[in-house]
């Protein structure tokens, strides 16, 4: 999509709480993009996801724009390598871009497991809460994906909008 992302991190840091400072450049209109060249999507103007190898450490972060470039704070806690994806839509012509950039992260608490497979069924729980979801996703096509809220203490799951929508997936490469 032309939208790169340039940060302030080297490509191997210690584990913890990093201040992460980047810009995202438009490589076809040779300009850094600031928060008047984004408009709001899903109630924010760029989201950030991060997420180990491990499927287990993830974060939604809403970085804000200050002193001429994006700025945020990650909890980084486990060793492995780390996605950290850029999303927003621009303003000029309503396209939505992604980008991202890969962080190893070193002297944390041991890394998780790399899945082998991920299989048709995943769940996942927070202690009471469960996700589930079943379906295949397939790259270039329109799949059909099914969620399921349930709760580990009998009592029924209440599903509230957030950033405008009762729920949000992120699929994403290993």
């Amino acid at each position: 999509n032309g939208i790169s992302i340039d940060s302030n991190i080297s490509s191997t840091i210690n584990a913890g709480t990093i201040h992460y400072v980047f810009d995202l450049y438009d490589n076809v209109n040779k300009k850094n993009i600031t928060d008047s060249d984004l408009t709001l999507s899903h109630e924010r103007l760029l989201h950030l996801f991060v997420y180990d190898q491990g499927l287990k450490e993830f974060s939604h972060l809403h970085p804000t724009f200050e002193n001429g470039q994006w700025v945020t704070d990650i909890n980084l806690p486990k060793n492995g390598k780390y996605w950290i994806w850029a999303q927003g839509t621009l303003a000029s012509d309503g396209d939505e871009f992604s980008s991202f950039e890969n962080v190893s992260v070193t002297n944390g608490q041991n890394s998780n497991p790399i899945p082998t497979t991920l299989g048709d069924i995943r769940t996942s729980s927070d202690g009471n809460s469960v996700a589930t979801i079943s379906g295949k996703a397939k790259a270039g096509a329109s799949s059909m994906l099914m969620v399921k809220f349930t709760r580990n203490d009998g009592t029924n799951p209440e599903i509230s909008d957030y950033l405008g929508a009762f729920a949000h997936a992120v699929i994403v490469s290993l």
